[in-house]
């Protein structure tokens, strides 16, 4: 059974879902805005969020996982 997991499958297998976020994320951080569904917006909030907060961590590390 399928309880308390986090997250949307999209129809999609793992390498094909990370390929889909880093490309919407990308996509979001370069122009500003993206027209998407929204579904998939919200999955993309989780992962732009932790982008956001890695990226205002003022170290070299966390400009390279950016």
């Amino acid at each position: 059974m399928r309880h308390q997991k986090s997250g949307r499958r999209f129809n999609r297998d793992t390498n094909a879902r990370k390929a889909l976020m880093r490309n919407l994320c990308t996509s979001l951080l370069e122009s500003g805005r993206i027209t998407t569904t929204e579904a998939k917006a919200k999955e993309l909030r989780r992962w732009v969020e932790r982008l956001i907060t890695t990226a205002k961590d003022q170290d070299l590390s966390a400009r390279r996982r950016v």
